[in-house]
Parts: C-alpha cells; sequence; structure tokens
C-alpha cells in the first residue's frame, strides 16, 4: 500500500520500499524494529523533487506506521534481467543514510 500512495503521488517509472540499518533504534526489543523503512524512486531527468512536501502527502493519506522514514530519488533503481528489482544493490548505495553521527 506504502508503493503505491508513493507512485500516485509522483514516481515516474518506477519504486522500491527496503529497510536499512538504524542505529538510533539499537535499543529496541527486536531485530526487525532496528530498521527503517525507505522508499526510493525513479525520477525523470529535470523532475522537480521535494522530499518534505511528498512526506506530508504520504503521510495524508498512510497510517503513521506505514509512512517511510526517508524517500530517496534516484535515476534508475536497479534491475535484473527479469525487471526485479536489485534490492540489495540499493541497500548498498544507501547503506550509510542513518549511520550513527557520533
Amino acid at each position: 500500500m506504502a508503493g503505491q500512495v508513493v507512485i500516485d503521488v509522483k514516481a515516474d517509472r518506477g519504486l522500491a520500499i527496503l529497510e536499512l540499518n538504524n542505529p538510533d533504534r539499537q535499543n529496541a526489543i527486536s531485530a526487525n524494529m532496528c530498521e527503517a523503512v525507505v522508499a526510493v524512486i525513479e525520477f525523470g531527468l529535470g523532475a522537480d523533487f521535494d522530499e518534505l512536501s511528498l512526506l506530508r502527502t504520504v503521510r495524508r493519506r498512510l497510517a503513521p506506521y506505514k509512512v517511510p522514514k526517508r524517500i530517496l530519488p534516484v535515476a534508475v533503481i536497479p534491475r535484473n534481467r527479469m525487471g526485479k528489482v536489485l534490492k540489495d544493490e540499493l541497500r548498498k548505495t544507501h547503506h550509510e543514510l542513518f549511520a550513527d553521527r557520533n
């Protein structure tokens, strides 16, 4: 559902929803709670991107627990020959997004 809302709102060609490690939540009850959900969307060349505006729109349409922590624009989402999103490559590219800043 979160993916569909983001696509409806802004994405030109593609979207991937993935989890990234979030050191801010290392004291969480379970390992799954140590991750942050992130939306990665493809934008066409010269497309206008405003993450805060997009997040506000998504928040109005989704339950709070379904809203991605960040929405990241990319030129191209990596895919295999069958068209499947290569989430491991996206995780490698954005693995430091929530890196500890201490």
